[in-house]
């Protein structure tokens, strides 16, 4: 997972586990999505990042029946990403192919 080492468990400093989905079909285009939550390092790959605690961390591929590929993610202090849920959940299942 190209996103693996952005979350630490606080508890640990390891990696944080990721809820993952297999591969689901919606609208015709194959979706895989993962959440975590922890302490999300900011910054760019292979550099130091800024540690944010309490954080989520998630995101999709969404991939159409010609390999073609769109990732989307989402991160913020976990309270505000619980209480967009329902919104982001919606707009990765309503992904088409145009």
């Amino acid at each position: 997972n190209r996103w693996a080492g952005m979350a630490r468990d606080p508890s640990t400093n390891e990696p944080a586990k990721f809820a993952s989905t297999p591969r689901a079909l919606a609208n015709g285009v194959r979706l895989t999505t993962f959440d975590s939550s922890g302490t999300f390092i900011e910054g760019m790959p292979g550099q130091t990042g800024t540690p944010r605690p309490n954080f989520r961390f998630g995101g999709a591929s969404c991939e159409a029946p010609g390999g073609g590929r769109v990732f989307a993610r989402r991160t913020g202090p976990d309270t505000t990403i619980e209480a967009a849920l329902n919104d982001w959940n919606a707009l990765i299942n309503g992904a088409t192919i145009k």
